[in-house]
């Protein structure tokens, strides 16, 4: 299966009524990082415990997605790569503008630590 096509509607009817994607959607955890510096955006799912970074309907740095769809060779990825789509088309993303060095800041948080405290005090504030 082509990256390009995780999206497709079969994709996206098999997520139609998934509970965790509902959840996480209404609680706002689907976030887009605008650098305000440069125009860069990243794609980022705020977990409860880990964080990961999304190439909305290509990839996710998820176990789920790493191990079950490229692995594994599942017919649909993790909910956080159609997640994006879904989140909006119901205008529920979450967008968040930052400085060009707190966003790198929280990208390194995310891919060596798989969690950001940084992305969570700024959220909150």
């Amino acid at each position: 299966m082509e990256l390009e096509s995780l999206c497709r509607d079969a994709v996206l009817k098999h997520f139609i009524g998934h509970e965790k994607l509902l959840n996480a959607i209404n609680m706002r955890r689907f976030l887009v990082l605008i650098d305000r510096d440069y125009g860069l955006k990243m794609y980022v799912f705020k977990g409860i415990d880990r964080d990961y970074l999304v190439s909305p309907c290509r990839m996710c740095t998820c176990s789920d997605f790493i191990i079950n769809f490229v692995g594994r060779k599942r017919d649909y990825p993790c909910y956080h790569v159609v997640g994006f789509i879904i989140a909006e088309k119901q205008n529920k993303l979450n967008y968040v503008e930052l400085d060009h060095n707190t966003l790198i800041s929280i990208v390194n948080e995310i891919v060596f630590q798989g969690f950001s405290s940084k992305l969570r005090k700024i959220i909150k504030s």
